[in-house]
């Protein structure tokens, strides 16, 4: 089988404004420029000290916002909750709270906080995008078709397309799928968005026996995205069912080249290397 990507990330939500205090302004200050580790020191000292709520919940977001960049989501939820608790008012406690619960599993419980958030900001179409992938991830595609119909009437965000195009997938509704990856891709035209909504293209594709147009999605998806080994794994795939059978294994021979976290995929490279004759 081809390699999938489903969802696409959420987008984290630093403030647009911060309360006037000199030492949280250099910690964030420290963190834009990537001083991570100073940044995480100062901002702890701001929340242990005698300083107003509202700054100690602002330090607490982006103390969260780091934990969960680090993939310590128990630790960045439990920030950011101390944040809301600090500043009940705090739009981007309950956002970025949303997002770790989201990378817990937790669907239901990050509805919650992005409702909150959404009470306090209801004009931001990153909410609305969020909401539509947890109404996804908590098998309710007919309210997350609505949200994201509705996200897309106001934003045409190419993140919104392309959970559209994943919850009509989930749905069975491929032609419907195809077209919203289709305009998240061509709205993209680079980056994350572009070179994911290429990859469920090229599978859509795939998927119907449409083989010639399959290649050329996963051709957009290596393009944009060289780094990726998964994408020259499906090129390669599509390419062998083509009999381009020389092409394959150059295409085989770089996902190999390139590595991957998931052994699953070297599991895949090494069967196909083995059906053109590779190691036969």
């Amino acid at each position: 089988p081809a390699t999938d990507f489903e969802e696409a990330a959420s987008r984290k939500m630093a403030p647009d404004s911060i309360p006037q205090d000199i030492e949280l302004k250099q910690a964030i200050d420290m963190y834009n420029r990537g001083y991570l580790k100073p940044a995480q020191a100062a901002l702890q000292q701001i929340v242990e000290s005698g300083k107003s709520d509202a700054v100690k919940s602002m330090a607490l977001v982006y103390l969260g916002i780091m934990a969960d960049d680090e993939g310590k989501f128990n630790l960045a939820a439990d920030f950011l909750t101390r944040a809301a608790k600090f500043d009940p008012n705090n739009f981007y406690a309950y956002y970025n709270l949303a997002i770790a619960l989201r990378h817990k599993g937790l669907y239901q419980e990050a509805l919650r906080a992005l409702e909150k958030a959404q009470s306090l900001r209801p004009d931001l179409v990153e909410a609305q995008n969020l909401k539509g992938q947890l109404q996804y991830q908590n098998q309710d595609l007919k309210g997350a078709e609505e949200t994201l119909k509705r996200t897309i009437e106001t934003s045409k965000d190419p993140l919104a397309y392309y959970n559209l195009g994943m919850v009509y997938k989930k749905d069975g509704k491929f032609a419907e799928a195809k077209s919203a990856f289709l305009d998240a891709l061509n709205i993209a035209s680079a980056g994350e968005i572009a070179y994911k909504a290429a990859t469920q293209l090229g599978m859509l594709h795939a998927t119907q026996g449409d083989l010639p147009n399959a290649k050329y999605y996963f051709e957009r998806a290596v393009a944009l995205s060289p780094a990726t080994a998964k994408y020259h794994y499906n090129l390669a795939l599509v390419l062998h069912q083509l009999n381009e059978n020389e092409r394959a294994i150059r295409e085989l021979d770089e996902a190999i080249k390139l590595g991957s976290d998931n052994p699953q995929t070297y599991m895949y490279v090494a069967r196909l290397y083995s059906e053109l004759g590779k190691f036969a």
